[in-house]
């Protein structure tokens, strides 16, 4: 009987002396560190910035994927936003939507709202880009005006949209 109740307060206090509170964990997954985009006069740290090639037949093409929750501290359910933008070639330093190849589409998500699902389209604006030419770190930014697109065409107001981010090129 000694052994037994020896070995329960053993497994007790082995029990409890494993047991210790660690840090919240924060999914690593989720935590780029690769920029900000100001979406409606409010900043927000960017979930993701990726690039792709356009075209494979052109190592200097960029095809830019950025995203980022834009949700309010009052919001319950998702309130994203993602940015597409392609480029032709990272050959030069400045990019003005009217004026050269510059794709770029925006889709806001947001299951708070009556209109969940949004697009936008770039009106006027720079992109900056510092290329990596040779691989490594390119950092790239944006001063857009937008307008939300419906039935794909320019619709409602203009408004300001910026925005600046960091991917490594292989």
């Amino acid at each position: 009987m000694k052994k037994v109740g020896f070995l329960i307060t053993a497994l007790t206090l082995i029990i409890f002396a494993s047991c210790k509170k660690s840090e919240e964990f924060v999914n690593p997954e989720y935590m780029c560190e690769c920029g900000n985009i100001t979406w409606q006069g409010e900043q927000f740290p960017l979930l993701a910035a990726e690039y792709t090639r356009v075209n494979d037949s052109l190592p200097l093409s960029r095809r830019y994927y950025l995203t980022a929750d834009v949700a309010s501290e009052t919001e319950t359910e998702t309130h994203s936003v993602n940015i597409y933008f392609d480029l032709d070639s990272i050959d030069q330093p400045e990019f003005f939507i009217n004026l050269d190849t510059v794709d770029v589409y925006i889709e806001e998500i947001d299951l708070n709202s009556d209109l969940p699902f949004k697009t936008f389209t770039a009106t006027d604006g720079i992109v900056n880009v510092n290329g990596a030419v040779l691989g490594g770190r390119e950092t790239a930014s944006m001063d857009l005006i937008l307008r939300q697109t419906v039935g794909g065409a320019p619709a409602g107001l203009e408004f300001s949209f910026k925005g600046n981010f960091a991917v490594f090129v292989e």
